[in-house]
């Protein structure tokens, strides 16, 4: 009614998890870089995590199973970014493009990389905390990981 609330999500099929992760395949391949806006997505995070699933059980392929999860383990890499972010992401795939390396750096470029690189890292935190998290969704995580020890985590 007046469209004040979402239309029911469609079943996914065979056809429709395709085109989803082409779709996003497609996104991957155009932003290589580890931060992404979450605008770039060409569906909703959860329809692409569905159809992802989707694919892994229908695949048979032990190679496609692999990269269908390394997909949902990906879908870390698009965070919501503020337009100051956009910006830290910006200049970080200048410097990817133009291949700068502050070994070869005047200090003044160092300073200004090092500046850059502080607002950058906490994104990269975010996308790493991000990738464990769907590892562990989608059952790609690794096993062989010590469990955190009894009490981490709570107040004295």
């Amino acid at each position: 009614m007046f469209g004040l609330f979402k239309s029911k999500p469609k079943a996914m099929t065979k056809e429709r998890a395709e085109a989803i992760i082409n779709a996003y395949g497609a996104i991957l391949m155009k932003h290589p870089n580890m931060v992404t806006d979450e605008n770039e997505l060409p569906f909703d995070r959860e329809e692409i995590k569905e159809a992802l699933r989707f694919g892994i059980g229908a695949a048979d392929d032990p190679a496609m199973i692999d990269m269908l999860k390394a997909g949902y383990v990906t879908l870390g890499d698009f965070l919501r970014l503020t337009d100051k972010e956009r910006f830290v992401v910006k200049q970080q795939s200048i410097l990817q493009e133009a291949g700068f390396d502050p070994s070869n750096a005047t200090l003044a470029e160092v300073k200004k990389w090092v500046a850059h690189y502080a607002e950058y890292r906490p994104l990269m935190s975010r996308v790493e905390a991000n990738a464990f998290i769907l590892a562990h969704e989608i059952g790609a995580a690794r096993p062989e990981h010590p469990k955190l020890p009894e009490g981490f985590g709570e107040p004295g």
